[in-house]
């Protein structure tokens, strides 16, 4: 059987992996809008507008997948201590 703290800690690899998915998946579309924007010309005000957008984009995403990994976090947290509490009891 599994112990509660090798759940805990799979738990918060888990939600780390997943945040790194995240991040990368906002990185590519950042670079991604980054290298569509080369098509328009230097001084073209569309350039910096599409690089703007998808930075703020980037940024966005990555201060939700954050929380998203904060809240897993202390998700896994609680379920531990719930199966101490449980086992204390026992």
């Amino acid at each position: 059987m599994v112990s509660p703290q090798h759940s805990y800690n799979g738990a918060l690899l888990r939600a780390c992996e997943a945040h790194l998915v995240r991040v990368k998946a906002a990185h590519d579309a950042l670079l991604l809008a980054i290298s569509s924007a080369k098509s328009f010309g230097e001084h073209d005000s569309r350039r910096l507008n599409t690089y703007v957008e998808a930075n703020e984009k980037c940024e966005k995403a990555i201060r939700d997948s954050d929380a998203q990994r904060a809240k897993d976090n202390a998700t896994a947290l609680e379920m531990l201590r719930a199966t101490e509490v449980t086992a204390s009891r026992s």
